[in-house]
């Protein structure tokens, strides 16, 4: 029936030193700090209910933080013209949320901005895949948009393309 306090100041956490990196724009350094998930598997018989929900809640917030500043990252790094450390983050944070959508999204524009069409269109097929074994869905028509103009642009690359080829 107690409570229980811990000082901030005294106890380091590589979860709350995350989120305030993360929080601070300093997303390099937060994702450093990821070597795994919260305490995987961590179980206490006994323990209330309650706890165990806590956990549970906690690892999915934490997973999504990291899949968020992931990408926020990547986007920095295409930014400041690192497309290859840039596309290893976006699939990096993808991987931590195949469920995402919005990560998704994110990742196919960045992929289609770096010229891989065909990986933006492996990561969709893999999105609908788990959608429609796990949920029995299809992604929204925001998504289906998107993924649909990328054969369109690449289509239109290669018309361009050739017409330079023509010129030269």
């Amino acid at each position: 029936d107690g409570a229980l306090a811990v000082a901030r100041a005294r106890l380091w956490c590589d979860a709350t030193a995350l989120l305030e990196l993360s929080e601070s724009g300093r997303c390099a350094a937060g994702l450093e700090l990821l070597r795994c998930e919260l305490l995987p598997g961590f179980f206490v018989p006994g323990v209330s209910a309650e706890l165990q929900q806590w956990f549970d809640a906690e690892r999915v917030r934490l997973r999504d933080l990291a899949a968020e500043t992931a990408m926020t990252y990547a986007e920095t790094l295409e930014d400041s013209g690192d497309a290859v450390e840039a596309v290893r983050w976006g699939r990096w944070g993808f991987e931590r949320v195949p469920h995402s959508e919005s990560i998704l999204r994110r990742l196919i524009a960045l992929l289609d901005r770096r010229g891989d069409r065909f990986g933006a269109l492996l990561a969709y097929d893999r999105f609908a895949r788990l959608l429609a074994d796990e949920f029995e869905a299809t992604p929204s028509p925001e998504t289906i948009a998107l993924i649909d103009a990328v054969p369109r642009r690449a289509k239109q690359g290669d018309a361009t393309t050739g017409a330079l080829n023509d010129q030269t």
